[in-house]
């Protein structure tokens, strides 16, 4: 079937022949080109965010790779509540050049610290603040990217979860 126009307007709750006009429009863009949809491979397609996880084990370069593209951001987040009395949380991101991370620590006590930092996109801290492993992006790689770890003390664990975007 050939492409249909129609308009839409922000916020619009589509009426049915509306919702079944587009449901007829599959066979090519709504732009009005009237290229198939076949047109367009899955080689032609690419991943546009990447979740994953690395573990740390000491100071000095960390390589992540498998994140099939060079990311231009990528975020990490540490969340370690193995043990009953304490909660201890961080997130931090980079854009290569730009970076932030922020720590936090809860107790079930009074007791509780938080820190951040515009030079490091990784940070952990205990209920003194005192910082136990921090990191700095040294680069976004073609598959990935490279932390340079300055502080590594594997009291709250040493997995990181990350989103990188392409």
């Amino acid at each position: 079937m050939a492409y249909s126009a129609d308009t839409f307007v922000a916020d619009e709750q589509p009426t049915t022949a509306k919702w079944n006009k587009l449901w007829t429009n599959d066979a090519s863009f709504n732009d009005g080109t009237g290229i198939l949809a076949s047109a367009i491979l899955a080689s032609h397609r690419s991943q546009v965010a990447k979740v994953g996880n690395f573990s740390l084990s000491a100071t000095g370069a960390k390589s992540v790779t498998g994140v099939g593209y060079k990311p231009k951001f990528v975020a990490f987040d540490f969340l370690q509540d193995a043990i009953t009395t304490r909660l201890v949380a961080a997130r931090g991101a980079t854009d290569g050049t730009n970076q932030y991370a922020r720590a936090g620590v809860s107790t079930a006590t009074p007791n509780a610290a938080g820190t951040y930092s515009t030079s490091k996109c990784l940070l952990v801290i205990n209920t003194a603040g005192t910082v136990l492993i921090d990191a700095a992006i040294t680069s976004l790689d073609s598959d990935g990217f490279t932390l340079n770890v300055t502080t590594y003390t594997s009291t709250y664990g040493v997995n990181f979860g990350y989103y990188a975007i392409a």
